[in-house]
């Protein structure tokens, strides 16, 4: 097959950065360039966006690995792998949109235990203890309350303000 971008590797996604969708961009940007960036601030729908992304991620990862294998621990590997791959972006993009918002920094700690709380028991096939589900899903539901909220509209100590399209 002949390459459709001379010069450009075509398994290497840097190489056709420049020609994404800004908001596939954005999403590339969170997971490989700022996977680790808690400096800066980031808008609503950048956020939303890169969410909305990684609950599709996990629940596609859950219907894989539950299809495809036998034993429970292979099940708990890709699963656990896949949250762990997820988990330190959306921690960073929670950090700088509460950032964003004026907010503390430890309201994005608790959505990733009610996501590990969620992968544990179902990987382990427990029944749903439904009195740490509803704290967990109470305190998340504030959590992502306060990320829903509109920025603060001037630059602040962590820098100017996002720009949405």
């Amino acid at each position: 097959m002949k390459n459709p971008t001379p010069g450009k590797n075509p398994f290497e996604l840097e190489s056709y950065r420049d020609t994404m969708p800004l908001h596939v961009r954005e999403l590339y940007d969170d997971m490989t360039r700022n996977y680790a960036k808690l400096q800066g601030r980031a808008g609503l729908g950048r956020f939303w966006r890169f969410w909305a992304f990684a609950v599709c991620y996990l629940a596609l990862l859950m219907v894989i690995s539950d299809t495809t294998t036998d034993t429970i621990l292979v099940f708990v590997g890709l699963v656990l792998c896949g949250w762990l791959y997820i988990a330190v972006p959306s921690f960073t993009i929670s950090v700088r949109r509460l950032h964003d918002d004026g907010k503390p920094v430890f309201w994005a700690v608790l959505p990733q235990v009610a996501i590990f709380y969620l992968l544990a028991e179902f990987t382990l096939g427990l029944p749903p203890n439904w009195i740490v589900w509803g704290i967990l899903g109470a305190i998340t539901a504030v959590a992502f309350g306060f990320m829903s909220l509109p920025g603060i509209p001037l630059d602040d100590a962590y820098g100017e303000e996002p720009k949405e399209d």
